[in-house]
């Protein structure tokens, strides 16, 4: 995420940079005049600059892992539609639907969540009938999510942009190695079966 009048150094070559040591990467970065955040497909931050903390009144190391949207300024958040920031991350609209706190994972390593939490997820599941819980078994296969699924079965989910939240790595692999026609065409059936599974439960 930069500032829009960030500059660069004309000479800063971004492909031989990645493969410095840590240091040299961090000093490099350091060259650019904003302040600027890095963040990883989670919208996690990876790279706080020196400026962008004393923005943000915050340690620039102590930013690392954390949410952007968590504590960006208001009046930069509201340059973003709702559709944008729940694209990126649905757990927001959970957070504040269900009055609980999500811990943001970067990586593949497991780390829990906070128990309020949990509690509450149970809470919510508990009411539910077997036709619904049928529906939301494929809501959050086909997704990955419980937060996704279970966003699925609100009266105005938008199908859509729930799905186009949990493809969001498989859009990152299209970027990185091109697309694939038998995976968009799996992804399309996926998809429908994903409608299929919340208008089932809208039906219930």
């Amino acid at each position: 995420m930069l500032s829009p009048n960030i500059l660069l150094p004309h000479s800063l070559n971004f492909s031989a940079l990645l493969t410095q040591p840590e240091k040299i990467y961090d000093d490099t970065l350091e060259l650019v005049t904003d302040g600027y955040l890095l963040l990883d497909r989670q919208h996690l931050i990876t790279h706080v600059s020196a400026k962008a903390g004393l923005w943000l009144c915050r340690v620039p190391l102590d930013l690392l892992g954390e949410c952007c949207w968590r504590f960006l300024p208001d009046a930069l958040v509201k340059q973003l539609t709702v559709g944008d920031r729940d694209v990126i991350d649905p757990s927001v609209a959970a957070e504040a639907r269900w009055a609980v706190e999500f811990e943001r994972i970067a990586g593949i390593i497991h780390r829990p969540q906070p128990a309020a939490t949990l509690a509450q997820l149970e809470a919510v599941l508990a009411p539910q009938d077997d036709f619904t819980l049928a529906a939301l078994v494929t809501l959050t296969s086909l997704s990955a999510s419980l937060v996704i699924g279970l966003g699925a079965l609100e009266p105005d989910a938008d199908l859509v942009l729930l799905w186009r939240a949990s493809e969001l790595e498989a859009d990152w692999q299209v970027e990185q190695w091109g697309k694939d026609d038998e995976a968009e065409l799996r992804a399309v059936r996926r998809f429908a079966a994903f409608s299929a599974a919340a208008r089932f439960a809208e039906l219930v």
